[in-house]
């Protein structure tokens, strides 16, 4: 009888082992993330200082630069957070594995011995004077008993306690998990930001050769440009007027995209203030013509990617993004036609009293040319809206 009293605390003594609070060490403190924070909201700071100084060379190479830090940290950040829910995980799985198989061993033990106390209280007492040497034993023995069963009850309750400790270090662990893999999501993302924002800087560095003359001349030369495409569209919607027009179908082509389309015209282009409904008439005509050659691409996939415009504007930079393996190259105006005939659409650049617009000429028409304007709409007819002789400026996909 007096083993049945030992195993409470036994069995006390292995729920403390199992759920007393076990730390580990951490390849990444909590320290650490700190620090990393606070290195983060400094930098953030200077950035911000840096975008108010005067638009130079050396000030956006500067900018940029304390981009590519901030982006490196944050992915410090994430793969520290990754590190500490990882370790956390290992040690819930331990921890679980563990008490699972206890538990279910614990539990049998019980049963067997709730199972012998239960027969053993329900014995004729009158048997007990057979096998006691006296009254004194018998009385012990009842006692015994009476205490073996309270025992069991509380072992029971304490049992399903740790039951419910099990399915809550389960959740624990799941929940765990899940915000695990989102941040491997984030870290992928944030390591793509980081490639992109380079090649960035690369770009800047490549087209103005790193010198500050050629970059005030480029800034200059994209100021005039995006004037131009804005008071084309502030012309046919006023100043406040607004460039959305709903979803555009993909016209008779299958490949036309408007500027207008409410999927993507309030969206920025680049770093820049400006939107693909107010400036980006180029950005479709580019997508249009690299669609049509079987690119899996959109406005938003080109406006979305900084290193395609230069500098904080949403001028684009030339040689125009080919998504397939072949390049932009400029032709004459003569040899327009023949292109077409080829079936290779091609992008112009038109000049109306000072507004500038671009569209793609999709085929000859007889004495005309079907267009797909991204502010007008898929196959429309060149003379219904301009002429031939604004046509400048034609490049092709080749």
């Amino acid at each position: 009888m007096k083993k049945i009293l030992v195993l409470l605390p036994v069995v006390l003594l292995f729920f403390w082992a199992v759920f007393s609070y076990h730390p580990f060490t951490q390849a990444v403190s909590n320290e650490d993330l700190e620090k990393i924070q606070k290195e983060i909201k400094d930098l953030e700071e200077k950035v911000a200082q840096t975008r108010e100084q005067k638009q130079t060379l050396a000030s956006q190479i500067n900018q940029m630069n304390q981009k590519i830090q901030l982006a490196t940290l944050r992915i410090a950040q994430t793969e520290a957070t990754i590190d500490i829910l990882e370790e956390e995980i290992t040690s819930l799985s331990e921890k679980i594995g563990k008490l699972d198989l206890s538990l279910d061993k614990i539990s049998e033990v019980l049963f067997r011995r709730i199972v012998a106390t239960y027969k053993g209280g329900q014995v004729d007492p009158t048997l007990f004077w057979l096998t006691t040497d006296s009254a004194e034993d018998f009385i012990r023995n009842q006692q015994y008993l009476r205490v073996a069963q309270k025992h069991d009850k509380m072992l029971m309750i304490a049992i399903e306690e740790a039951r419910q400790d099990f399915d809550r270090q389960k959740t624990l662990k799941e929940e765990k998990q899940a915000a695990l893999e989102a941040l491997k999501v984030q870290l992928k993302e944030q390591n793509i930001a980081l490639d992109l924002q380079k090649q960035e800087k690369e770009r800047l560095l490549e087209v103005t050769k790193n010198d500050e003359v050629r970059y005030q001349q480029l800034l200059t030369q994209a100021q005039r440009e995006l004037a131009s495409l804005l008071s084309f569209t502030r012309t046919r919607v006023g100043v406040a007027g607004s460039t959305c027009a709903g979803e555009f179908s993909s016209g008779e082509t299958g490949w036309f995209f408007s500027q207008r389309d409410s999927r993507w015209c309030n969206s920025l282009i680049g770093h820049s203030d400006m939107t693909i409904g107010q400036v980006g008439c180029l950005i479709n005509s580019v997508a249009m013509v690299n669609k049509s050659k079987g690119a899996d691409i959109t406005p938003l996939g080109i406006a979305n990617n900084p290193s395609f415009f230069f500098s904080n504007t949403a001028y684009m930079l030339w040689p125009f993004p080919s998504f397939i393996d072949k390049s932009f190259v400029a032709i004459s105006k003569d040899a327009i036609d023949g292109e077409l005939a080829k079936n290779n659409p091609v992008v112009v650049h038109l000049t109306l009293s000072g507004d500038g617009h671009w569209i793609v000429l999709v085929k000859k028409d007889g004495d005309d040319y079907i267009i797909n304007d991204p502010w007008y709409g898929p196959d429309k007819k060149l003379t219904d809206y301009y002429n031939w002789g604004l046509v400048q400026r034609p490049y092709i996909l080749n």
